[in-house]
């Protein structure tokens, strides 16, 4: 056999590229962008070349090329780049690559390579700011350069131009119609005005491929079933909110913007879609591995005016957060409601800090405690007063033994029906004992979600 080259490809920064405007129409449109680079015009740069495409999802692309045409194909793939994002930035790592045999070994090499490319200074095109040019009018970033098609008043830069007119191409529409933008999604929320932006990623996938690379036919098998299972999950999921908006999907990630009381059952829906698309494939004979990955969520609750880049910023940080609980689906989430807000985990630490060490809340949640907790809440609002529910969050907040002393005075308040069911929801006392080592209360998360179920 000829020798071969074996390329990967990584689109970077992807979800900067996709949020840094502020309007859902050129988050849209970016989307749009990167589903095409992904879905066609790389797979036929990499035909064009003589080569195969062993997957293409998620922003990355693995290829086997003809001895010599790496350079090729990374100059093509950086001019299609420029020419449909005009800001995005590709990376690429090359391994030789002699016989499929050593395919394995090739692919572990090459995933490290890509790796020192991601670990080296972030490389930044971005202009920064003079005082003789119009900043866009959508992403701030670039300097404008053209007025936008659908508001005259409007000025973008060549990069939101090019999203603004792929957003014409969107024809996804996850069984819901399109909003036209974030207020949309909010004027169908309970509270109303408020958005979560749920991020969502599978666990442990570096050594889950890795474990599945004996060859290019496995391992594109693999990468099809799971990204095929992620946007089946998405899809059902998207089937109950009135308006939604899927920023972001591809591999073994997915970002969605959902009404705030949509939250539970869209975690609820994408597991049950996730798993019959993962468990379907299995069925049919494919030699998929028989325990299907865990999955994290990090949800960022917020009033749409809230910036989208923050949202996933936040979201994003949420996401790591419940990682941490290793081998069953997790969800951390935050409520913002302040238009400045830190790190929430930093946060979170700080108070146990100045309070003896307890935390002053159970997030991360596993997603069945979370849904549970959901539910118990739902169920409390029947017959429990709302300001006895909320007093919990500030009692969450007191003293040690002042917490204790408060929360019980509010048992003493309900009625029998209501305090049992506020029992079983904060469990035997007031603090618990995580299996971490955390002692937490989960006062202020049921007081939090109380105007969200």
């Amino acid at each position: 056999m000829n020798q071969e080259e074996l390329v990967l490809a990584d689109i970077a920064r992807i979800q900067d590229y996709i949020l840094s405007p502020w309007r859902l129409k050129l988050n849209r449109g970016a989307s749009q962008i990167i589903r095409e680079l992904n879905e066609r015009v790389l797979r036929d740069l990499v035909d064009s070349l003589g080569g195969r495409v062993i997957y293409s999802n998620g922003g990355n692309v693995l290829a086997a090329l003809p001895h010599g045409k790496s350079g090729r194909f990374q100059l093509e793939a950086e001019r299609e780049l420029r020419r449909r994002a005009e800001t995005a930035v590709i990376r690429t790592a090359v391994c030789d690559y002699q016989s499929p045999h050593e395919f394995p070994v090739r692919y572990e090499e090459i995933l490290e390579k890509m790796a020192r490319l991601k670990g080296t200074a972030a490389f930044s095109d971005s202009p920064g700011s003079m005082p003789f040019w119009d900043p866009c009018g959508a992403c701030g970033l670039y300097p404008a350069a053209t007025w936008s098609r659908y508001e005259s008043e409007r000025r973008l830069c060549w990069a939101c131009q090019l999203r603004e007119e792929a957003s014409d191409r969107y024809a996804v529409n996850w069984r819901r119609p399109l909003p036209e933008d974030f207020d949309d999604i909010a004027g169908c929320s309970v509270p109303a005005g408020y958005l979560a932006l749920i991020y969502v990623d599978l666990d442990g996938m570096g050594d889950y491929f890795r474990r599945e690379a004996t060859s290019e036919d496995r391992l594109g098998e693999v990468s099809d079933r799971i990204d095929d299972s992620v946007k089946a999950g998405v899809a059902r999921a998207c089937e109950k909110p009135r308006l939604c908006e899927v920023l972001l999907i591809g591999g073994d990630e997915a970002a969605v913007v959902v009404p705030a009381q949509c939250v539970f059952d869209f975690l609820a829906e994408f597991q049950a879609g996730f798993l019959e698309m993962y468990f379907k494939a299995l069925d049919s004979g494919r030699s998929m591995p028989k325990t299907a990955p865990t999955f994290s969520a990090g949800v960022a609750l917020a009033h749409s005016h809230f910036p989208i880049s923050e949202f996933f910023r936040i979201a994003t940080r949420l996401l790591r957060s419940a990682k941490r609980l290793r081998g069953q689906d997790s969800v951390d989430y935050e409520i913002i409601s302040t238009s400045i807000s830190g790190d929430p985990l930093e946060n979170r630490d700080r108070v146990a800090r100045l309070g003896a060490g307890r935390f002053r809340t159970a997030k991360p949640y596993p997603l069945k405690g979370f849904l549970d907790l959901a539910n118990g809440v739902r169920q409390l609002k029947l017959d429990a007063p709302a300001n006895k529910i909320k007093s919990l969050y500030r009692i969450a907040y007191r003293g040690l033994r002042q917490a204790e002393l408060e929360y019980l005075y509010v048992l003493s308040r309900l009625d029998e029906t209501s305090a049992a069911s506020l029992r079983r929801l904060m469990g035997a006392e007031f603090w618990c004992d995580m299996p971490d080592g955390r002692t937490v209360t989960h006062a202020a998360d049921i007081a939090e979600l109380w105007e969200f179920v």
